[in-house]
């Protein structure tokens, strides 16, 4: 059995958060912060995570039936906490700068097709180190893109 949830990492010495999303094969309060220690392409946040585990907060946010509805939870999530902008949040390394994107209408196309990549890649599950030897591109490519 799958499990979709959407979590919060806090790194209480830094006061900083990452918001994601996680398709797992084990249930999620065995999984977030003792095998998955998230997404971000920042070694040292994850590092940090195995190396001090007492300085982070890991909370499943929320449980969802479909992979589909977890994506869009969490780009609720990373919106409304202006995630991907914000200092105090690890999310903006990782993310497309939307700034260099013209219209309202290029930004709304450009973030459903990064949906739709991850969809796919995570329906197939694959990693995103696994898609970009596929497709001869890096595991950061592959995070900006989705």
């Amino acid at each position: 059995m799958k499990h979709y949830y959407v979590y919060k990492i806090t790194d209480i010495k830094r006061k900083k958060y990452y918001i994601g999303s996680r398709t797992s094969k084990v249930k999620p309060e065995k999984d977030l912060g003792h095998i998955y220690f998230s997404s971000s392409d920042n070694k040292k946040f994850i590092a940090e995570q195995k190396e001090k585990p007492d300085q982070f907060i890991y909370e499943v946010i929320k449980i969802f039936p479909h992979l589909e509805q977890a994506l869009e939870y969490e780009k609720e999530l990373i919106q409304q906490n202006n995630a991907t902008s914000q200092d105090d949040f690890y999310n903006g390394r990782t993310r497309l700068p939307f700034n260099t994107v013209d219209s309202r209408a290029t930004k709304y196309t450009v973030a459903y097709l990064g949906n739709l990549v991850r969809l796919a890649r995570k329906e197939r599950g694959m990693s995103q180190t696994e898609l970009g030897e596929r497709i001869n591109a890096s595991r950061s490519s592959i995070q900006r893109i989705e």
